[in-house]
């Protein structure tokens, strides 16, 4: 068995296109179908920081929550299972309740856990002889009559059975030390169900024992053998590794095991993030045999411990989503520029100026960034100019897979010479849909004149479908201003939190030496940041390597041959840099077994000042069947006690052909 030291292979949720069965409200804003049954029982519902939060109005009956109008099979599910938080006791009637519409409407109570307590309820459906048919939608009651305010969260909602039997361990065989519909492969001692303190939820868990060798539970996926070549398997599973059982010997890797009888196929592993506490383990897996050729398609979760150590293993789970053999929105949103650096004298990338009258000059020359002699569009608002604006060159733009425009600019002259958003500035992006119409951003700040800043445009809440081409207004000014803008980007579609905002890293990930208390957000104004948020990286010596770093999104469909480009800014002061350090911004694909496909280290970085970097990789590994890993990775190494910073970091993909097949 290979040996996975601080890495994870993960358990499985699977969901088919047309038929939801997991609702995990990963992403802000997002529902995902959810919705209220009245505004005056249910004022609000949110999404954020991965919940779905619920507020209820005080003194109204019989608020509940419509689940979305997509019909499964009852005899393919055997119960519904609800990660939720209530700020004050849901127990306190017989309101809450599943219904379910078959058409006839059918209901069962269910349990919320103590207040102010995460809990897991279980509704079981397959003891109910009226769930039965086709149900065309579900709906969560909360409550009869509700006395004051309260909050109802919803980490996630998943149907139970599908695809694994038994995904809470919540049956077992005690005499037999049997786990009901799970495989003991290796000595029968080395798994024991907890029902006391080590239990992440309802009422049991498993408890894995060292042997000193290797031990496995497994289970095949229900329906395995007949899902589709290129059907994307995600997994997920509570994990809790107490620190003193984990040594040099130690290996647990959960993991998706597809074989076609001579090569396996294996989900890749992730990092295991804390030790004494649960944390949630997922990554996923592209199909890569068709079902002629598949002969096996497993859950597996292999461990190996010193004898007598334990780990903890919780809600194992299965999704799989199944796409179209080629889907629209990569025909151009995937392979089409997206960044526009403005680094070649001359050329503004296909940026054009609408009126010279109210930009007097464009054009992208040199000019001082942080004391860096670069490339940047030049701009200059003459007074009394009203309404400027430039615009991109046609796209099109998927939107709907991009969250909004970042863009690095200045603004010179004086306090008095700038508009600000309050002052009607209109300092705004518009977007022109391939279809028709057009929408705007919320507008931009401008923190102060003469000063480089990122403005991040969220357009999130506001676009979607197609964008044929953008457009930035830059305001409305009464003195001359001149404005330089060092480059204007599209992101959240490959990357996640690319300006480290919002006060947390996620999803970036710690890796290497150390913790990730090395990895904080800067985001008091000091010397070395004088606005909004960076990362900030604390050495540990420059003989340690240690970074952050986070798997590309749709990394699994990137197709062999593209071109990827990963940008961004640094800053080392030079108390921070010695013989030895090294900064290794970088790319990295591996496809399990190969050398790893990396870009270059920065070698002779500049010191106290920020600069930019920039790496270049071409893919080599074909995305489905060959590549395990895409990833962009900040590793460093610098002495300890010093601190380097990092901001503004972007991913672009690029590919000759802008029709080709992205391998699904």
């Amino acid at each position: 068995m290979c040996k996975m030291y601080h890495t994870i292979v993960c358990c499985i949720m699977v969901m088919l296109v047309g038929q939801a069965v997991a609702w995990e409200f990963n992403e802000d804003g997002k529902a995902e179908g959810w919705y209220a049954s009245s505004a005056v029982k249910i004022p609000l519902i949110e999404v954020k920081d991965g919940v779905m939060i619920v507020h209820l109005a005080a003194g109204v009956n019989d608020p509940f929550i419509n689940g979305p109008t997509e019909a499964v099979q009852a005899d393919q599910i055997t119960g519904l299972y609800i990660r939720n938080r209530w700020s004050a006791d849901g127990r306190d009637n017989n309101g809450t309740q599943l219904y379910w519409f078959n058409p006839a409407a059918r209901f069962v109570a269910w349990s919320p856990p103590e207040p102010n307590t995460w809990g897991t309820s279980y509704v079981n459906l397959a003891e109910n002889e009226n769930w039965s048919g086709t149900v065309n939608r579900i709906r969560l009651d909360l409550a009869n009559v509700i006395a004051g305010e309260r909050t109802v969260e919803l980490d996630w909602i998943r149907y139970g059975g599908l695809y694994l039997d038994n995904e809470s361990f919540e049956v077992w065989d005690p005499n037999a030390n049997k786990i009901a519909a799970w495989e003991i492969v290796g000595s029968n001692d080395a798994f024991d169900f907890e029902d006391q303190n080590e239990v992440y939820s309802l009422e049991w868990a498993v408890k894995a024992v060292g042997t000193g060798g290797d031990t496995t539970i497994t289970q095949p996926v229900k329906g395995g053998l007949e899902l589709q070549k290129g059907v994307t398997l995600t997994l997920s599973g509570m994990v809790k590794i107490p620190a003193d059982s984990w040594d040099d010997n130690a290996s647990l890797w959960l993991r998706l095991n597809e074989t076609n009888g001579t090569n396996e196929h294996n989900s890749p592993p992730i990092q295991v993030p804390v030790f004494d506490d649960w944390f949630e383990a997922e990554t996923s897996l592209t199909l890569a045999y068709a079902p002629g050729e598949r002969q096996v398609l497993n859950v597996q979760v292999y461990v190996r411990l010193s004898e007598g150590k334990e780990i903890y293993i919780d809600d194992i789970f299965v999704t799989a989503v199944a796409e179209p053999e080629f889907i629209d929105e990569y025909l151009y949103w995937r392979y089409r520029q997206t960044h526009w650096e403005f680094n070649t004298p001359g050329d503004a990338e296909g940026w054009t100026n609408y009126d010279p009258n109210r930009i007097t000059y464009f054009a992208v020359d040199r000019v001082d960034v942080n004391d860096a002699n670069t490339g940047a569009l030049l701009l200059d608002l003459p007074a009394g100019t009203f309404d400027p604006y430039i615009y991109s060159p046609a796209g099109s733009y998927y939107a709907s897979k991009t969250q909004g425009v970042a863009a690095r600019m200045r603004f010179n002259g004086t306090e008095s010479d700038l508009a600000r958003p309050s002052d009607g500035g209109q300092h705004t992006v518009y977007w022109f849909y391939t279809a028709g119409g057009n929408g705007n951003s919320p507008q931009f700040e401008i923190p102060g004149p003469n000063q480089w800043f990122t403005a991040y445009i969220d357009c999130s809440e506001r676009w979607k479908s197609w964008v044929n081409t953008l457009r930035v207004d830059f305001g409305h000014y009464k003195n001359l201003t001149l404005v330089d803008v060092d480059w204007i980007r599209l992101y959240g579609d490959y990357l996640k939190n690319s300006g480290f905002e919002g006060g947390k890293l996620d999803p970036w990930t710690h890796e290497g030496a150390g913790d990730i208390s090395a990895f904080t957000l800067v985001s008091e104004p000091n010397d070395i940041v004088p606005l909004g948020s960076a990362l900030k990286i604390d050495g540990l010596g420059a003989d340690k390597y240690h970074a952050v770093a986070q798997t590309l999104q749709d990394w699994n469909k990137i197709p062999k041959g593209a071109v990827i480009t990963l940008r961004g800014m640094y800053y080392v002061p030079s108390v921070s840099w010695a013989e030895g350090s090294e900064l290794w911004f970088r790319l990295r694909e591996f496809n399990g077994t190969s050398p790893e496909n990396l870009t270059e280290s920065i070698t002779g970085p500049a010191l106290d000042r920020w600069e930019p970097f920039e790496v270049t990789l071409t893919t080599q590994f074909e995305p489905i069947g060959e590549r395990t890993d895409l990833s962009a990775q900040l590793h460093s190494r610098t002495p300890e006690g010093g601190s380097i910073y990092v901001d503004d970091v972007f991913v672009e993909v690029r590919a000759d052909d802008p029709s080709a097949d992205p391998g699904i």
